[in-house]
């Protein structure tokens, strides 16, 4: 299997016909998985452990909060890509017989 797709799963979208290509699979879903973070408070405070009802909290945290945020968001990202690859696995040695 392509290195890119184990560690990236592969191109999110297809290439565009001008030849450039996009967000790997791995940077869309971060982007999904933190979109989904800045919905929830609730996500966000067990995710990073920071009281997002407290602006003191916030300001002491600084960058450090979005930097966990990212963090978390790239293990769940590496996790869905592992899931994906698989399902594929098995989906291919489903089809072998």
């Amino acid at each position: 299997m392509n290195r890119a797709i184990k560690t990236e799963g592969g191109p999110a979208f297809s290439e565009h016909p001008n030849g450039t290509q996009g967000l790997t699979k791995r940077e869309w879903y971060k982007g999904m998985i933190i979109q989904g973070m800045n919905a929830s408070p609730e996500l966000m405070e067990a995710v990073t452990k920071v009281d997002f009802s407290s602006p003191e909290a916030l300001h002491m945290m600084g960058m450090s909060v979005f930097e966990r945020m990212a963090e978390k968001a790239g293990e769940q990202a590496d996790a869905m890509i592992a899931e994906d690859i698989a399902f594929r696995k098995s989906r291919e040695s489903k089809d072998a017989y």
